[in-house]
C-alpha cells in the first residue's frame, strides 16, 4: 500500500523491563534506549504514531492498573523516587525515559516531508521537505524541547528565514522557506556538541565546507 496514510497505534515500551530494576535504582537508561529505538525507526519511515501511554495514577506495583501493564511515560512513584535520590524537586521528575520521547519534531510542514529524524546520541534534528515553487510560502513549525539542549541550540536553514517562539520548557522554530526553492532543509543541533558526538565534528566541518548553497545560522538560548 504505497503512500497510503498510516497511523501506528499504541506504540510504547514496558517500563518494568529488566525485572523493574529501574524502580529501585532510578536508572532508566535501558528504557531510554528501547523507546528511542522504537521512535527512531518510526521516524525513519515518516510514520505517524500514538505513543502508549499516559496514566496519571500509574504505580510501580500495579503499573497502568490494567492487567499489570506498565507502559506509562509518567508515574507518581517515579517522581517520588527521583526526588528521594536527588534531594531536589524538578518539574519533569514524574517522566520516565523523558529524553527518548521528548524529542524535536516537525509539528507542521509546509510541503511534503522527505526526512524528519532526531538522533538522540548527537541531539541533532533534521527536517527536509519539498514544496511547489511559489511567490508566497507557508510556515513550517519545529518543536524543540529544552531537555536535549542545556547549553542552548542552533538552527541552520538552507533557505528562507525563521523565528523562534519561546515557551516554558520548549521552543517552536517557525521556518518560512524561500518560495522559489523546491527542496528545503532545517537542522537543529546543540550549541556545544555532546561528548559522544565530538569525534564526528571533523566530518561535519568537511561536509560544511563542501556546501555551496548559502545557509542561515542563528544561536539561541545561550
Amino acid at each position: 500500500m504505497a503512500n497510503a496514510p498510516t497511523l501506528i497505534g499504541e506504540t510504547g515500551i514496558p517500563y518494568n523491563m529488566n525485572h523493574a530494576q529501574a524502580f529501585e535504582t532510578g536508572d532508566f537508561s535501558a528504557q531510554v534506549e528501547a523507546l528511542d529505538n522504537t521512535i527512531f525507526n518510526l521516524e525513519s519511515q515518516l510514520l505517524s504514531f500514538t505513543l502508549w501511554n499516559y496514566t496519571a495514577d500509574n504505580s510501580h506495583m500495579f503499573g497502568d492498573l490494567c492487567n499489570l501493564e506498565d507502559l506509562s511515560i509518567s508515574s507518581p512513584d517515579s517522581e517520588a523516587l527521583a526526588r528521594r535520590l536527588s534531594g531536589v524537586r524538578r518539574r519533569d521528575d514524574s517522566a520516565r525515559a523523558l529524553r527518548a520521547f521528548a524529542r524535536p519534531h516537525g509539528r507542521r510542514v509546509a510541503g511534503i516531508p522527505i526526512k524528519s529524524q532526531f538522533d538522540l546520541k548527537t541531539a541533532e534534528y533534521v527536517l527536509e521537505y519539498t514544496s511547489e515553487k511559489s511567490v508566497t510560502s507557508a510556515v513550517s513549525e519545529i518543536y524543540v524541547p529544552y531537555a536535549h539542549y542545556p547549553d542552548g541550540y542552533r538552527v541552520i536553514a538552507s533557505d528562507g528565514h525563521f523565528t523562534i517562539d519561546k515557551h516554558e520548557g520548549y521552543d517552536v522554530v517557525k521556518h518560512e522557506h524561500d518560495g522559489h526553492a523546491h527542496k528545503h532543509r532545517v537542522v537543529v543541533s546543540p550549541t556545544k556538541p555532546l561528548r559522544s558526538a565530538q569525534s564526528n565534528w571533523p566530518v561535519y566541518l568537511a561536509l560544511a565546507a563542501a556546501v555551496v548553497s548559502p545557509y542561515i545560522e542563528a544561536y539561541t538560548r545561550k
